[in-house]
């Protein structure tokens, strides 16, 4: 609702009297949301404060988990994942998921690895997302598996690397 300014000529005692209860209510509904909302900011900030604080270090042995079996896949030629680097049923029933923290495309060669970071209290962006100095670990470990890297791009939650087997 609003605050009721205008006067008219049809004013009466009655009329004037209830316009100033309806605007001492509207101004005071207005005072409590400016605190509730004052107070659900503060809460929500120390609400994704403490969620940050819950980031891991990256890799995490999931992630390093993944990036093996990636490795093994691309060097026995192994097809595996849907375009997207899901998984297909001839995938699971060979026992070869990977974790969920990573995905992969044999068709594309294409990594695709997530820091699976929950979202903030207000937002809909993740709570954190891969550093530069994560992006180069990953980078590190996929060159200690002997996969080469053509392109890598950030996104969303996470990085996805196009690759390709370097050993010779």
């Amino acid at each position: 609702m609003a605050l009721i300014y205008s006067t008219t000529p049809h004013d009466t005692d009655e009329l004037v009297a209830l316009r100033q209860v309806i605007n001492d209510n509207e101004r005071a509904f207005s005072d409590l949301r400016n605190i509730h909302s004052d107070d659900q900011r503060r809460l929500c900030d120390e609400y994704d404060a403490l969620m940050a604080a819950q980031r891991p270090t990256y890799p995490t042995p999931e992630h390093l988990q993944g990036l093996d079996m990636v490795a093994e896949m691309m060097r026995a030629g192994t097809e595996y994942g849907d375009h997207h680097g899901s998984p297909r049923q001839v995938d699971r029933e060979a026992g070869r998921a990977l974790p969920r923290s990573v995905d992969f495309s044999s068709f594309a060669c294409r990594i695709n690895i997530r820091a699976l970071a929950p979202y903030r209290a207000r937002s809909s962006q993740h709570a954190w997302i891969f550093t530069e100095d994560d992006i180069e670990t990953f980078r590190d470990e996929l060159t200690k598996r002997s996969l080469g890297i053509a392109s890598h791009w950030q996104h969303e939650d996470g990085v996805a690397f196009q690759v390709f087997n370097a050993r010779a």
